[in-house]
Formats: structure tokens, C-alpha cells, sequence
């Protein structure tokens, strides 16, 4: 199929050093630019791209990458597979039949929206040194990322007590404690009214006390009780982490969680979007990335920031994600994922950073990692490694590099991220090429 047809830009054999980056690389496949040097690169408002095995001030670098493009023939040759290492804590799991009768309304379907696992990214989670899997999801009577869909998101889970191979039944997220049930399964939302959503790209993280800290976030209501848009944009959502902890025998998790961050519309109009968390060294600190929006609006686009200092309970005031320096990131309404490395232990962060000021969710280009400073809370901004960006000769300008997954070796430390390079091909239908980039750390 065209959709999956694209310029074939691959890197060839590779002479790895020690430090696991590329001393080498050789790049065949259509020409792509040039520096005066003759080397390979792809250019960017924001920086050059990563050449292979070029390592930065940071340490990182790119050891390969696999990119297709969208609106090119179809002779070019199939893309190679992702260089992704099995992970023992993110495991594969089988499939979630979808449809479902719905458990609500009587007579009706549910999509259902559950990863196949692999990635860090995926809601899948094993408990170390026990066979126990977590799986999360959602399901809505809608299609996903539509109105009709994301105004009824509901987030399910299922649990294995073998290493993820069988699972027991789906069943809703529901807070423990008096008053919270099918109908009203998390603080502040009412099923049939709004909705309460995980999505595949953040990481669950243990904490440091055992606990299972869920990224997750949901659709408020307005002072008239129906679903709250005070800058009419397409959705205005709120963060917060669900906080699971294991029965004793692991074959269920009671959930609780601590208080929505509390999105201010003045100064973020679409809410705070898909967060992301880190513990940081401090037991029970955690560190809160949510994504932002300026829908019709004069605002800057911006990445929020907040602390909990008692393992996701409350949080600090939100404020923009900067860099060292002080000066925020520009960056469109789309996720973001933190993470910290098993290798190294540092904080890596990835996502869009623009060069010039965004309108709602665009540009979402480039695409970049970066190392986050404990100390201060933001991205260090000479460790920022550009992975991607929009190529004029083949991407429109609503090319999107957005909505990937990150997958760890859990040996050796690298990051694939895997992402389809969204664009709109000659009849206008917004399609996929898929990519990825293959990230070592030091």
C-alpha cells in the first residue's frame, strides 16, 4: 500500500565504540543534503539533524534511524524492522478483543484501545521479581481522538499472574473507598457525562515505596455541568496519577489517586494534556511534564512543569517547562515522554521543540531527546539532540512526528523511538509512513 511506500534512507554497516555510539556509518538510499564536508545530514530551523554516530555535549547520539516518507513511489525498498530488545518489565501481551458489549448502555459496542506491550510507553507493566502484569487502556462507544470518542473515554485494566502469557478479565479503573463505583469511578467524572484516559506515551513508573504511579488525566466539567471548553478548542483536559498498589497475592491492584493539577485556562487554554512523570532522587519527589495548547489564542505554546513531594499526592504550582537558562521551551500541543535511564541514571526527556512560535499543535516538528537536570527541573539545553524534522522536498508543512512509542534496552541503554511520519498524501486523507531512530546513551 502508498501508505506505507517512502524515500529509503537507511544507514549501512555501523562500527560501534565502546561508549555504544557509531564511529561509522555508511548511508546509501536516495540523496539526501549535503554539507560542505559531503556528509549526509537533514536540516532544520531549530538545528541540524543528528548525523549517525555524531555524539553530542550530552553523550547522545544516533546509531541508526529508518525514515519514510509519505508522498514518494513505491519501488522503494520495505522498511527495515526496529531494532527493539525484548524488556522482562514491559512484556508482550496478547490482544484485547475489540468490540465489546458495553458494560453501560445495554445493546451498544465499546471500542477498545489496549497496546500489544514491548515499549516503555505502552501501559504495560510487570512487578519485579514477580510474575504480576498491570495492562491499561480505554474503551469509548466513539472512535478514538474524535469528539465523539474522547468525550467517553474510560479507562480499563486487566492483570496477569504469569509473567503476562494469560490475563484475567477486563475491569474499570475504580478509586478504593466510599462513593466511587461504576458510575463515578475517579474523582471529578460521571460516566455518560465526561471521561478519564491513560494514552501509550508516558511510562508507568514504580516509585521508590512500591507503589504503581499511572500518568493519566481527564475531561472536567463546567460550572453549567456539561464538558468544560472555555477557549471553545477541541478538548480542555487535567492531569493527575493514578496510584496502584498490589494485593497480596497479585492477582488485582487497589487504586487511589491525589488531586488533579488544576489546569488554569488563562494561561493554558486546552488544559494540561497526556502528562508524563519521573521520581526524582529524592524519595516520593516526582516530577510532572503535561502538555499545554494555545487554540486561538496569542499565547505562547509552552510544556507545564509541577512537583509532588509526597509520591503524587499534591503538586506544586504549575509552570512552563524551560531550559537551564530560564527560557521556556517552545512547543506544540503533543506528547512528551520523561524517563530515566537504566544504563546511566539520568532523566531524558523527548518531544517537539519549535524554532518559532506554534498555533495549537503545530509545528510538531522536530523531534528531539534531551537530558533533564535534577537539580532545576529543566532541560538542559546543550544536551539536545534533534532525531528528526520536516524535509520540504518531501513533507508538507503538516508533516507530524508525534505520538510515538519508546522502547529500552535493558542491557545496553538505548532508546528506539518508533513513530509513523503523519502527513497528508495527493487526496488530502491524513495517512502514515512509519520511522524510527535508534537513540544511545552515554
Amino acid at each position: 500500500m502508498k501508505i506505507w511506500a517512502g524515500k529509503w534512507i537507511a544507514s549501512g554497516a555501523l562500527a560501534v565504540l565502546a561508549t555504544g555510539c557509531v564511529q561509522r556509518a555508511e548511508v546509501s538510499g536516495p540523496r539526501v543534503p549535503a554539507d560542505a564536508s559531503g556528509v549526509n545530514v537533514l536540516k532544520t530551523d531549530f538545528g541540524v539533524v543528528a548525523q549517525i554516530g555524531a555524539t553530542n555535549k550530552a553523550g547522545l547520539c544516533v546509531l541508526d534511524r529508518e525514515l519514510r516518507y509519505l508522498n514518494t513511489a513505491n519501488s522503494n525498498p520495505p522498511a527495515r524492522p526496529a531494532p527493539i530488545v525484548p524488556d522482562p518489565l514491559r512484556p508482550a501481551v496478547p490482544p484485547v478483543p475489540s468490540p465489546m458489549p458495553s458494560p453501560y448502555i445495554a445493546g451498544i459496542q465499546e471500542n477498545v484501545y489496549f497496546s500489544s506491550g514491548h515499549a516503555l510507553t505502552a501501559n504495560v507493566f510487570r512487578e519485579p521479581g514477580k510474575p504480576w502484569v498491570v495492562h491499561l487502556g480505554i474503551i469509548s462507544p466513539g472512535l478514538g481522538d474524535t469528539m465523539e470518542g474522547c468525550k467517553a473515554y474510560r479507562t480499563w485494566y486487566r492483570v496477569s499472574t504469569d509473567e503476562g502469557k494469560t490475563f484475567g478479565p477486563l475491569k474499570p479503573v475504580i478509586l478504593k473507598g466510599d462513593g466511587y463505583n461504576l458510575a463515578h469511578p475517579v474523582k471529578g467524572v460521571w460516566v455518560a457525562t465526561n471521561s478519564y484516559a491513560v494514552d501509550e506515551t508516558r511510562p508507568i513508573v514504580r516509585a521508590s515505596n512500591g507503589e504503581i504511579m499511572v500518568p493519566f488525566g481527564y475531561w472536567p466539567l463546567g460550572p453549567d455541568g456539561k464538558l468544560y471548553r472555555p477557549a471553545h478548542g477541541f478538548t480542555y483536559w487535567d492531569s493527575g496519577v493514578l496510584i496502584g498498589r498490589w494485593t497480596p497475592d497479585g492477582s488485582d491492584i487497589e487504586w487511589t489517586m491525589g488531586t488533579w493539577l488544576g489546569a488554569d485556562p488563562k494561561r493554558m487554554p486546552r488544559g494540561l494534556e497526556e502528562p508524563t512523570i519521573v521520581e526524582l532522587r529524592t524519595p516520593g519527589e516526582f516530577l510532572l511534564v503535561a502538555r499545554g495548547g494555545n487554540d486561538g489564542t496569542d499565547l505562547p505554546g509552552r510544556k507545564w512543569v509541577t512537583v509532588s513531594r509526597d509520591y503524587c499526592r499534591t503538586w506544586s504550582k504549575v509552570e512552563p517547562f524551560t531550559y537551564t537558562d530560564g527560557d521556556p521551551l517552545l512547543s506544540p500541543g503533543a506528547c512528551s515522554t520523561l524517563l530515566r535511564s537504566r544504563k546511566n541514571g539520568r532523566i531524558y526527556w523527548i518531544g517537539n521543540i519549535a524554532a518559532q512560535p506554534t498555533q495549537g499543535n503545530s509545528p510538531r516538528y522536530p523531534l528531539v531527546i534531551g537530558e533533564v537536570d535534577e537539580n532545576s527541573r529543566s532541560l538542559i539545553r546543550e544536551s539536545v539532540l534533534v532525531l528528526d524534522t520536516r524535509q520540504p522536498e518531501y513533507d508538507s508543512q503538516r508533516m507530524q512526528l508525534s505520538n510515538f512509542h519508546v522502547h529500552e534496552d535493558p542491557e545496553s541503554g538505548r532508546l528506539t523511538v518508533k513513530l509513523s511520519r503523519c502527513d497528508y498524501d495527493e487526496s488530502n486523507k491524513f495517512r502514515g509512513a512509519p520511522c524510527w531512530y535508534l537513540a544511545g546513551v552515554p
